[in-house]
């Protein structure tokens, strides 16, 4: 740890020198600032005199001042996300004023824009940066109706991959930024929030739901935003250093701007209806065939056992759907509510912004409750000095219904249920209902115990979490500038469930009640220190140079405590009387790092940086190195500004980048130590001095390091046609080493079965692109297009040796890690051929091997095997899409009304539909394949060949085309808003989910069940609610 604090010592010691006192006396800058199209003035444009922190904010008609400057001629610059920014001389003498307007274009690419640096601090033109950065416009937070960041990530940007978690209100979606970098680590991106690390855990519910848990990327206010950048790899994210393998989410938050107080109200209702079970009867009917057996006796005649000649006549199909019999589904619905307001001076700035948001889901007792407050604050408190203070506090109160792999879930209940209807008005013999005297199931899977029942278990969590921030920007000269930023995000939980006795009649468990709590404080502590010195060498070559440190502690303390047998008419542990458990964990990580970065810029088209970061954490094995080097080298070069470069009328802006970069992983907590757990004995002996029993625990490895992913990326941005098309195209490469496996222990050491070991490699390349078409644009119509694409190739290159030997693939389920292929892909025996060689209508296993401990029946004389598996486990393919595209349609008519559309297409995932299977095999078998002579023998093959042993049938093709997003926005004529007495109104009707086409037979192929996983390469789809669709209408005010 001596080289991190050193580091950030030094850092710290660059950042300060005296404050000299405040320049009251001097000149001015002024002018205006106006539309290069229309005329139009702009406001809230950002002027500033370059190399100080003097500046202003353009009012409602494009006029600025600023105050307070010394003699001489300094540059000004102008500059507001979405325009091109623009630069001006100005010479101010003595209490004089000097004029400076600007006439702004709309930036028509993104090497106009302006990106900031959470790493850094500062802001850049995209076209110095030579990574590839993507930015998320805030505009479509409104014309969208987003509900949280995943919404807002889903299908807007090429290389960002967002797989639902299913239908549920509050449960997680996981997030991929050009795939996988990771076997046994997270693979989730690190969050930026005004340059501070925030946490984004996505698996935050300490009570078992059967598969979903929630996320803090979530809890992220939309309205909130001003901008989201998302940096994808290694490449760009080199200066994050420790934790950013993954890529970087960054999200800067709305400020307030100068001028006149402008109040935006806005208020939503929204509407959310499940598409189970009337988009899918077939995969959520129960089936049952009964017939008589050779004595006429009734049997049930499933397809095998009318093969088997147990069942010689088939008498009646039942089917059924219980979900239909007594839906446990109801219309959700939200309402959001939220006020904003924002000016100040040209001294003082702010941003407040308050809201409500209440949703109810489609099962009880989903729904959430969340209050968002926010207070952003800019201040010039000197004439080279500026502040930025930032809060938020968010009170949320979610209700989660038990789902995906739980007995207790009303989905689990129907699709797993019976074949029959048997309340007394519609149940026909003894044999086909349960027990025989099943009045109030419908169906459901437990005899006698009606769907509404299962809402009677509460499971809730509670979250405060507030975060708060501070960023000083000093300039002691023209040339030198110096920021520091520090903040803490401080999260707070509260988890329980409560299962009432006599109240739920599943199991004996449920009937007796229980009572759990889980509690967890974790702050996020971030201080970032850096000083920046730019100057000229040449009058071509401008030289900057960065040198700075950042320190982060994470921390995690948690508690839980859980009772069985609770009183009736008590809700807390103190009425539970046996089973007590009470568990406590404790964690923290500290990084320390020091970063140093040089730029060079050639004539305002050719741009170098080289940049290094140094980290040290707490993680890291004692017998490691100290810290641990991620180098990067970008160049980004503007050819298009050469004065040999052709200028015609086809290319208007051409600009070649490249990037290489390394970024970690880091281990987790304690991986590296090794301890014993301590178990609690009994004991006869009244010695109160007996000592505790340890047993053996994980056994650390002190040489564990980080691992390493190294991206290469090169490409380019065009604009075309007179800035009728405009986009990017991006190659990368990415190799992580040193990826942690399990290294196998002897069970003789009485310890854990692994130790963590730095071995595997692996490695992912693609291509990315974006695409924009103005294809129409006039005053009174306008149309434009927008194309994104990603198709990327990801394998384990290799899992390493042990003494000599290779290490063996890593098996979960029916996924496994294996060299040479994609890392959690699905192995299975294929089905390579089937035959109903005697003509029956059916394909059984009867007389067939069977594989993994399986026995198949025997029939005599009853015909060869109808089913032919492979020999081996084979390939099938890769549990996540690799090829993702997005078309956004944009529609403008007569400026008042404009429609937005977003389709979302994938390719190439696959993913184990262990639903389909469940029904269709073992003691819940009510499925179709299993039952039905009917069904398509393509279908009963998959039934029969997992008696088998192999799913191969059951893990299916997740390609698919989804219609994400439609939307209409109509803006108030301004005559009409002032008869509203507003200054503007606005109202929009949009629509999620809309249309899904695609060969998948689950629900939705784009859900997962297990995201609280703890492997996060595990992917099913069992028994899980999928996304909804859901409309909304907004109306926005502003004054």
């Amino acid at each position: 740890m001596r080289f991190g604090r050193y580091a950030f010592v030094a850092a710290l010691l660059a950042l300060g020198v005296p404050l000299a006192a405040q320049q009251t006396a001097g000149g001015a800058v002024a002018g205006r600032v106006t539309d290069r199209v229309s005329g139009q003035p702009i406001s809230d444009v950002r002027v500033q005199i370059v190399g100080t922190q003097r500046g202003a904010l353009s009012r409602t008609n494009g006029s600025y001042r600023i105050v307070g400057v010394p003699n001489g001629t300094y540059t000004v610059r102008a500059s507001r996300i979405g325009y091109a920014a623009a630069t001006a001389s100005a010479t101010v003498s003595a209490n004089g004023e000097a004029t400076a307007n600007f006439v702004l274009a709309v930036a028509e690419n993104v090497l106009d824009k302006v990106t900031v640096s959470g790493a850094t601090g500062g802001t850049s033109r995209a076209r110095e940066v030579g990574a590839s950065v993507s930015r998320i416009d805030s505009t479509i937070f409104n014309v969208a109706a987003v509900t949280n960041l995943s919404q807002v990530l889903s299908a807007r940007t090429p290389g960002v991959a967002v797989q639902s978690g299913g239908g549920t209100i509050g449960v997680a979606s996981r997030i991929r930024l050009r795939g996988p970098t990771s076997i046994n680590l997270s693979n989730d991106p690190l969050l930026v929030i005004d340059g501070l690390v925030s946490n984004n855990n996505t698996n935050n519910f300490s009570v078992g739901l059967g598969g979903g848990t929630t996320s803090r990327l979530d809890d992220i206010n939309p309205q909130d935003i001003e901008d989201v950048q998302v940096l994808k790899g290694a490449a760009a994210t080199a200066l994050y250093g420790t934790g950013a393998a993954n890529g970087v989410i960054q999200i800067t938050t709305k400020r307030g701007k100068a001028g006149k107080a402008r109040w935006n109200i806005y208020t939503e209702s929204g509407s959310d209806r499940t598409l189970v079970p009337e988009s899918d009867p077939l995969q959520s009917t129960n089936y049952r065939q009964i017939g008589r057996n050779a004595a006429g006796i009734r049997v049930a005649c499933n397809l095998q056992a009318q093969v088997l000649k147990s069942c010689v006549t088939r008498d009646t199909l039942y089917t059924t759907s219980p979900l239909l019999n007594e839906s446990p589904f109801r219309v959700g619905g939200s309402n959001r509510m939220g006020v904003s307001v924002n000016g100040g001076s040209e001294q003082v700035q702010y941003y407040l912004n308050g809201e409500l948001f209440r949703q109810q889901g489609i099962v009880g007792p989903s729904g959430s409750r969340r209050t968002n407050l926010r207070a952003n604050v800019s201040a010039n408190l000197l004439s080279n000095l500026r502040a930025d203070v930032t809060i938020s506090y968010l009170k949320s109160v979610l209700n989660l219904p038990i789902n995906d792999n739980a007995f207790a879930g009303v989905l689990s209940a129907g699709l797993l249920g019976g074949a029959f209807d048997c309340t007394p008005q519609t149940r026909t013999t003894i044999f086909e209902c349960n027990a025989g005297n099943d009045s109030s199931s419908r169906g459901y899977v437990s005899a006698n115990v009606p769907v509404r029942q299962y809402y009677n278990q509460l499971q809730q969590q509670d979250i405060d979490r507030l975060q708060t921030g501070m960023t000083l920007n000093y300039t002691p000269k023209r040339w030198l500038q110096s920021t520091l930023r520090a903040g803490a995000d401080y999260v707070y939980n509260y988890d329980q469930q409560t299962v009432p006795p006599n109240k739920v009649f599943l199991n004996a468990a449920s009937i007796e009640g229980s009572r759990f709590q889980g509690r967890a404080y974790r702050p996020t502590y971030t201080v970032t220190a850096n000083t920046k010195a730019t100057y000229d060498l040449t009058s071509s070559i401008r030289l900057s140079t960065l040198v700075g440190g950042q320190y982060t502690n994470e921390a995690n303390r948690f508690t839980s405590a859980f009772g069985a047998i609770l009183l009736p008419g008590t809700s807390s542990l103190d009425g539970t009387n046996a089973r007590f458990a009470v568990r406590e964990t404790n964690s923290q990580i500290v990084t320390t790092a020091g970063v140093l970065q040089q730029d060079i810029a050639f004539n305002d088209r050719l741009f170098v940086t080289v940049a290094a970061r140094m980290d040290n954490s707490s993680v890291f094995g004692v017998g490691s190195r100290e810290f641990v080097f991620y180098p990067s080298v970008s160049s980004s070069y503007v050819i298009s500004d050469e004065g040999w470069f052709p200028k015609t009328g086809f290319i208007n802006q051409l600009r070649l980048r490249g990037s290489i970069g390394e970024a970690g992983n880091r281990p987790t907590f304690r991986q590296s130590e090794t301890f014993f757990n301590a178990v609690s004995v009994n004991s006869a002996s009244s010695d109160a001095n007996v000592p505790a029993v340890t047993i053996g625990g994980p056994v650390g490895n002190a040489l564990l390091q980080p691992e390493i992913t190294r991206e290469t990326e090169g490409g380019f941005d065009f604009n075309l046609f007179g800035n009728r098309v405009d986009g990017e195209f991006t190659a990368f490469k990415k190799d992580t080493r040193d990826l942690l496996v399990g290294r196998v222990l002897a069970p003789s050491l009485g310890v854990a079965a692994t130790q963590n070991v730095n071995l595997s490699k692996m490695s992912t390349k693609g291509i990315e692109g974006t695409v924009n078409f103005k294809l129409i644009d006039t005053k009174a119509f306008s149309f434009a297009q927008r194309f994104t694409g990603t198709i990327y190739n990801n394998r384990i290159a290799a899992l390493g040796t042990i003494d000599g030997q290779p290490i063996a693939p890593i098996v979960f389920g029916n996924q496994q890690h294996r060299a040479g292929y994609p890392a959690g892909s699905y192995f299975q025996r294929k089905i390579l051929d089937y035959s109903d060689r005697n003509s029956d209508g059916i394909i059984s296993n009867v007389n067939c091997p069977a594989y993994g401990g399986l026995a198949n029946p025997i029939l005599v004389g009853g015909g060869a095997c109808e089913i032919v598996l492979s020999d081996s486990l084979e390939y099938i393919g890769p549990s996540a899409p690799n090829q993702q595209m997005s078309f956004q349609s944009d529609l403008r008519v007569f400026k008042n009304l404009q429609f937005n559309v977003l389709v979302d297409w994938r390719r190439g995932g696959y993913l184990y539909n262990n639903t389909r299977e469940f029904r269709n095999n073992g003691g819940f078998a009510n499925g179709p394949d299993y039952w039905d002579i009917r069904a398509p023998l393509s279908d009963q093959v998959k039934s029969a060949a997992r008696a088998m042993g192999t799913s191969a049938g059951y893990t299916e093709s997740t390609d698919f085309v989804r219609l994400s997003e439609v939307s209409m926005t109509w803006v108030v004529p301004a005559a009409a808003a002032r008869i509203l007495k507003t200054g503007g109104m606005s109202v929009t009707v949009a629509g999620r989910n809309l249309g899904l086409w695609s060969d998948y037979s689950g629900f939705d192929p784009e859900v997962i069940s297990n995201l609280s996983a703890a492997n996060t390469f595990t992917v099913t789809d069992f028994l899980t609610n999928p996304p909804g669709r859901t409309y909304t209408l907004r109306v926005n005010f502003n004054f």
